[in-house]
C-alpha cells in the first residue's frame, strides 16, 4: 500500500473498474496484512497493521533462529481513504505490537466493530513469537488479551461463529499453539466474549507443528 523512502502511495480501485486505480501520496510505511475494509459514504475505512519501514523483514528473518535483534514494530491502524478528494488519513488504535488481524466472516467487506489479533503482551516479548491473542473493540478502543500459558506461542486467531449467532463475538476463537516447554502443539479454543478467561478446550497433537502464519475454518460437509 505504500513504498519505502520518504513518501509512498496508497491506491484503490472500484472492483468494476480495476483498470483505473486512484493513487494517493502518503507518508511511507509498510504493511503485511489488512484486517478488513468497508465503504462509508464516499470514503473507505481500512483497518491494518502498519510498520514504519521494511525492517520487519529483517525481524522475520532473524526470528527463525531465535530472539531477534530488533523489536517488532507492527501497530494496529485505521485509515480513512477518500478516493474523490485523494486523501489518506490514518490513526493508531492500539499500543501493543500485533499482527494477523481478522474479523468475523459475516462482516468481511462490511462495517465491523471487533478485530481479533495476535499480540506481543509486553515490550520484552517483541523480540520473539507472538505470545497472546486479543480482541479489539474498534468503537470503544478497548483491547482484551489472553495468554495461552508460559512459553506458549499462538498463531493467527480465527473466529468461528456459534451456530445461529450473528454478533461478532458470539462464537469461539481458534488458534494453533506451540508449547516450547513440551515441544508439542495444540489447537486452543477460546470463548470470544470471555477471551481473558483463557481456553475452554484444547485439541492436542502428538507432535510439534511449526508456528504458522494463517489459519482457516470450514464446517463439516
Amino acid at each position: 500500500m505504500a513504498a519505502g523512502g520518504g513518501r509512498g502511495r496508497a491506491g484503490g480501485a472500484h472492483r468494476d473498474d480495476v483498470a483505473h486505480p486512484v493513487r494517493i501520496t502518503t507518508d511511507a510505511f509498510y504493511l503485511w496484512h489488512f484486517g478488513n475494509a468497508y465503504e462509508q459514504g464516499d470514503t473507505l475505512v481500512v483497518d491494518y497493521v502498519r510498520y514504519p519501514d521494511f525492517t520487519t523483514n529483517q525481524w522475520l528473518g532473524e526470528l527463525v533462529r531465535g530472539p531477534t535483534s530488533l523489536d517488532a514494530k507492527g501497530m494496529l491502524h485505521r485509515a480513512v481513504v477518500d478516493l474523490k478528494a485523494r486523501t489518506f488519513r490514518t490513526e493508531q488504535r492500539a499500543d501493543l505490537s500485533c499482527e494477523f488481524p481478522r474479523v468475523a466472516p459475516g462482516v468481511v467487506g462490511r462495517a465491523h466493530q471487533t478485530l481479533y489479533l495476535g499480540v506481543h503482551r509486553s515490550d520484552e516479548a517483541r523480540r520473539g513469537l507472538f505470545d497472546g491473542v486479543a480482541r479489539m473493540d474498534m468503537a470503544t478502543g478497548r483491547m482484551t488479551t489472553a495468554s495461552l500459558g508460559e512459553d506458549t506461542y499462538p498463531s493467527e486467531p480465527v473466529f468461528v461463529p456459534r451456530p445461529g449467532g450473528s454478533a461478532e463475538d458470539d462464537g469461539w476463537v481458534l488458534t494453533q499453539v506451540f508449547d516450547a516447554k513440551t515441544d508439542t502443539s495444540h489447537v486452543a479454543v477460546l470463548d470470544a466474549r470471555h477471551l481473558e478467561d483463557g481456553p475452554v478446550a484444547r485439541c492436542h497433537f502428538n507432535h510439534a507443528l511449526p508456528p504458522t502464519f494463517h489459519g482457516g475454518f470450514a464446517t463439516e460437509r
